[in-house]
């Protein structure tokens, strides 16, 4: 499974540093090049339940070499097409690749129990930042070359390597749960997501009061009425209700979306900061290798020492105690942003803090799920927390985007600016402490 773990965290990565070269290259505006992310972000989000119930169904290994196989075709299009339009297209089958984490998580917990269990979900952790360590690496270096293109034809050979390795060395295991797939469902929360996700994506750019953004959000709420009218009356939905009411479910899937929500903040946002123009850091403005290999990577590498961490807590001090450690943790990296954000060497010691407690929750949510849900939903389970872990992004992104574009009206961007988007680390970081409160002492009750 360490191809599979890696691509998860190489794909999301690749095209944070090299939103500006693409720009440039494509002869795109900066504004418009950010639906490089975008485009790849909803497509996670509209896949990543689907391909949860479908693992249920028919099992992770036929699930994942189908996923891998359509972020394979979307890897080669990215690094082969000089259209913007194609390239958005490759990026949409590319997002495949990041609910692919779950999945993995998922067919792990289904073949191992115990301390095999628990070293699996560590080291998967670790290869995650691994994937997304290199992919800062090479994006780097691209952003400060030529042809970007090149760049994409790591996530094609890794594709490759999972494929192969998935093929050869995982069982192909019998589905854990009957019934069928609920298209009728999965189209309306597709709509549903797509309908609130893409305003708030487009917010900072169109404006909060914008008509296209509000009836966006008001049909949106209606889809998701729908959605939940019709799932009561479906024998196999695609998000089973007595998951939504299986009060580790919830809490543990609010604590993925304000752990991964305090992190995305900082790599949102760092960034916009280190490449202000007229400069706010001394120095001037960074290139995109600067903010690839001083900025981001070291949080991103020295933070998965946090996977095998948040195991090892569970097992001496229960699930309550690691979780509400790593909210800890990342209120403390929040507010370090916060006090310095002038301060290269507090961003990065910052960041990193808070990517050690985003690590500690990946490392024991999963081993806590295992304990409380039944073996058959393992794979829904594992996709509504991604899931939420993308919603968090996604209006944290938004968040960002909002308070830069209001204080930049008329005057360039100043160092309190940075401050106020810090703050919502902090607000996030928070509700990682909160939650760990509602959550069960420890993960040893087991699920038929």
């Amino acid at each position: 499974m360490t191809p599979v773990a890696v691509l998860a965290g190489l794909a999301p990565s690749l095209a944070f540093p090299l939103l500006g070269t693409i720009a440039d290259q494509l002869h795109v505006s900066p504004s418009t090049a950010t639906w490089v992310l975008t485009s790849a972000f909803l497509a996670s989000a509209v896949v990543t339940p689907l391909l949860g119930r479908l693992s249920d169904l028919f099992g992770y290994r036929r699930v994942l070499i189908l996923a891998l196989t359509i972020a394979l075709a979307g890897s080669v299009l990215v690094a082969t097409t000089p259209s913007f339009p194609l390239l958005i297209a490759g990026r949409v089958l590319q997002g495949i690749a990041a609910p692919l984490y779950p999945l993995a998580i998922g067919l792990l917990q289904s073949e191992l129990e115990g301390e095999r269990l628990h070293r699996s979900v560590s080291l998967a952790s670790v290869l995650l930042a691994a994937g997304a360590g290199a992919a800062l690496v090479v994006a780097g270096f691209g952003g400060s070359h030529s042809d970007y293109r090149t760049v994409f034809w790591l996530p094609v050979a890794v594709c490759v390597a999972a494929i192969a390795a998935v093929s050869t060395c995982a069982r192909a295991t019998e589905p854990s749960a009957g019934g069928r797939v609920d298209l009728l469902g999965a189209l309306l929360l597709s709509g549903a997501l797509v309908l609130i996700l893409l305003p708030l994506s487009r917010a900072a750019r169109l404006g909060l009061g914008s008509p296209v953004v509000l009836g966006c959000l008001a049909a949106g709420a209606v889809v998701a009425a729908v959605f939940v009218s019709v799932e009561r009356r479906v024998t196999h939905p695609i998000l089973p209700g007595r998951l939504l009411r299986n009060r580790t479910v919830v809490v543990s899937t609010l604590t993925s979306m304000c752990a991964v929500s305090a992190v995305f903040v900082p790599m949102v946002t760092i960034p916009i900061l280190a490449q202000a123009d007229p400069a706010i850091i001394a120095g001037g403005p960074a290139s995109p290798l600067v903010v690839a290999l001083v900025y981001l990577l070291p949080g991103t590498l020295l933070g998965s020492v946090g996977a095998p961490l948040g195991v090892w807590s569970v097992r001496r001090r229960g699930v309550r105690t690691a979780v509400a450690t790593a909210g800890v943790l990342a209120v403390v990296g929040s507010a370090t942003m916060v006090l310095a954000p002038a301060v290269p060497l507090a961003l990065v010691a910052g960041l990193t803090v808070t990517m050690v407690a985003l690590f500690i929750c990946y490392g024991a949510i999963p081993l806590l799920v295992i304990d409380h849900v039944d073996r058959g939903d393992l794979g829904v389970v594992n996709a509504v927390s991604s899931l939420g872990r993308w919603v968090g992004s996604a209006v944290m992104t938004a968040l960002v985007s909002l308070i830069l574009s209001l204080s930049a009206v008329g005057e360039p961007l100043a160092r309190v600016d940075f401050r106020w988007t810090f703050l919502l680390g902090v607000a996030a970081s928070a509700g990682v402490v909160t939650t760990a409160f509602f959550l069960p002492r420890a993960g040893t009750r087991r699920s038929p």
